[in-house]
């Protein structure tokens, strides 16, 4: 499989908000686990993540 590119923040959420159906080839399930992975890494989107959880418990937190 092939890297994908590095992707703007703003190619992210149209991608994520998009109605096209995609597929994904792979010899075997964990490699295409593992392409995701990689991929998903190189995105930061365990650091999309975190932030928006951070945002959302101060939300939940001043709410109280």
């Amino acid at each position: 499989m092939e890297n994908g590119e590095h992707l703007s923040l703003e190619q992210v959420q149209a991608f994520l908000t998009g109605n096209e159906e995609i597929g994904f080839k792979a010899p075997d399930r964990k490699e295409l686990y593992e392409w995701t992975q990689q991929a998903l890494c190189a995105q930061s989107y365990t650091l999309l993540v975190a932030d928006r959880l951070r945002q959302e418990i101060l939300v939940l937190y001043s709410a109280g």
